[in-house]
């Protein structure tokens, strides 16, 4: 997205989403908080997001994250209904942590994990669920937490707890 790059073990939702706010020059809008078009936008774009989750493979990632779907995209939020979504149950937690040294690392548990996550304990540490999600009512391409960088170093982390996860960070990263 522009000149920065999303890192997360899911990303593909908020990829699809900064090539929709970008295909769309929502700044010529101005700021959500001012501007309604801006605001209906925004929620459009998490709408659209999070339908085309619902159809994300590892086969066609590249497809739904690519600047010409966006560009498709883009055009069913300009001439097309709202497209609302159910979100998540309640229940998911995310964490961010920086050193003193600017290493960066953010993670979350997510409702739609067991307790246990995946089974696998690393260090102590808990693998969350797996990244495509087959059979399953959300979409696969979401996480609560992301690293974005520019020029190879952090310039933004960010993580979001429960059902408004996505267009909170979405509201976050462009703002």
């Amino acid at each position: 997205f522009r000149d920065y790059e999303v890192v997360a073990p899911a990303n593909a939702m908020m990829v699809l989403a900064l090539n929709l706010v970008e295909e769309g020059d929502l700044r010529r809008l101005g700021h959500p908080s001012e501007s309604a078009d801006a605001l209906y936008y925004l929620i459009r774009i998490v709408q659209e997001a999070w339908h085309t989750g619902l159809l994300l493979r590892p086969n066609n990632h590249d497809v739904l994250t690519s600047k010409e779907y966006a560009r498709q995209a883009w055009k069913i939020i300009e001439g097309g209904p709202p497209r609302p979504y159910q979100g998540i149950s309640a229940g998911t937690c995310a964490i961010t942590v920086v050193d003193e040294a600017g290493n960066v690392a953010c993670g979350d548990h997510s409702s739609s994990s067991s307790p246990y996550g995946t089974g696998i304990i690393v260090d102590g540490v808990i693998a969350n669920r797996v990244v495509f999600q087959h059979n399953s009512t959300l979409p696969s391409g979401i996480f609560t937490s992301f690293i974005v960088m520019k020029d190879g170093k952090p310039a933004m982390v960010i993580a979001s707890p429960s059902r408004s996860f996505f267009s909170t960070i979405l509201l976050n990263t462009v703002n």
